[in-house]
């Protein structure tokens, strides 16, 4: 290896070493250069993860009121049904009672009506009219 002792600054490195130096240096500055470049993507995929995390909760939460609604929704059928259920048991109650009533009235009927004709029939016989 040859020493330069030249004036210059960094003469007293051999000139190998002086290439190895320089060349280190702008390495260096290269990998700076990259680290910053890694350092803005990395920031941005930061950003990125953030809006999808944000989405992906937004989502979760979307679900889970769908979850809530459609549980809602079959309680709230299965309430509908037993009210419904109840009120046609009252309904057919009330029909089957009033279709006794109707019939009541037309036996009382028919035996206020035989009761007349039989009262007719015997004041005639009565009376010695046939």
């Amino acid at each position: 290896m040859a020493i330069n002792i030249s004036p210059q600054i960094g003469s007293c490195f051999p000139t190998s070493a002086c290439t190895v130096f320089f060349l280190s240096r702008r390495r260096q500055r290269e990998l700076a250069a990259k680290s910053l470049q890694v350092e803005a993507r990395s920031q941005s995929y930061q950003v990125e993860m953030g809006d999808l995390k944000g989405k992906l909760d937004s989502t979760a939460q979307q679900l889970a009121q769908l979850k809530t609604e459609s549980t809602s929704n079959v309680t709230e059928r299965k309430k509908m049904q037993e009210e419904n259920d109840l009120l046609r048991g009252i309904v057919l109650r009330q029909m089957k009672e009033q279709a006794r009533r109707d019939q009541e009235e037309q036996r009382d009927g028919k035996r206020a009506y035989d009761a007349g004709e039989l009262s007719a029939g015997t004041g005639g016989f009565r009376n010695g009219c046939p």
